[in-house]
């Protein structure tokens, strides 16, 4: 059984650009594999112009098929709090700055 995390670099996951969903997707499948955090909205926000931050999904956890509870996922801190909207503000998010600009994300074993 095997579990792969970590900052992924996928910021064009969500919106699949230039294939990279289909990639990473498709990689993992190839392995006999699962995307565990697919189904998240956000893990991490970042500050674009004018107080804009815009969620992604840039951290991916990736499992051996079976080994992760279907729909386990789940986003912590200030992303679980802005609900992965963007958010506009003149100061960025609590934690941000403090903690990171990834959120935490947890999941469950089927073991």
């Amino acid at each position: 059984a095997v579990i792969i995390l970590g900052d992924a670099n996928s910021a064009g996951y969500l919106k699949d650009d230039n294939g990279e969903r289909r990639f990473v997707d498709s990689a993992a499948r190839n392995a006999s594999m699962s995307v565990v955090t697919s189904e998240l909205a956000c893990s991490e926000y970042w500050p674009e112009k004018d107080g804009l931050y815009s969620p992604s999904l840039l951290d991916q956890a990736v499992a051996t098929a079976g080994l992760v509870r279907n729909g386990s996922a789940h986003v912590h801190g200030y992303c679980e709090a802005l609900r992965c909207a963007p958010h506009r503000s003149a100061s960025p998010p609590d934690g941000f700055e403090s903690v990171s600009d990834h959120c935490p994300v947890t999941f469950e074993l089927e073991r």
